[in-house]
């Protein structure tokens, strides 16, 4: 197995030409990509819903594993979006990603 740091909270795992990337955000490196995406939360430094977007609907079998309140991208990926019930910086938010909502 290869680890490979990318930025801020990113990394890449490897095995066996699999490539599993964590938490490809807002800080992360522009090859931050693998064959599937963990994200841990919400956060832009963790996760850029656009991003992945348009990553989802150039590769379609790419897979991507996030907490059950964020978009689990089974909608189109231009019609899905997660966030915050309440704000987690403006409005001290719980940061939890059971406090999220789907948005489609």
């Amino acid at each position: 197995m290869h680890l490979t740091r990318l930025g801020h909270a990113c990394v890449r795992l490897e095995r066996d030409g699999a490539r599993l990337v964590i938490d490809p955000g807002s800080y992360s490196a522009p090859d931050a990509v693998g064959d599937a995406v963990l994200v841990a939360h919400e956060h832009a430094d963790h996760v850029v819903p656009a991003t992945l977007r348009h990553d989802l609907a150039a590769r379609p079998r790419l897979e991507v594993w996030a907490p059950a309140q964020f978009p689990r991208y089974t909608a189109p990926p231009r019609r899905c979006e997660g966030h915050h019930s309440k704000h987690w910086f403006r409005d001290h938010g719980d940061t939890d990603a059971r406090s999220g909502v789907l948005l489609c």
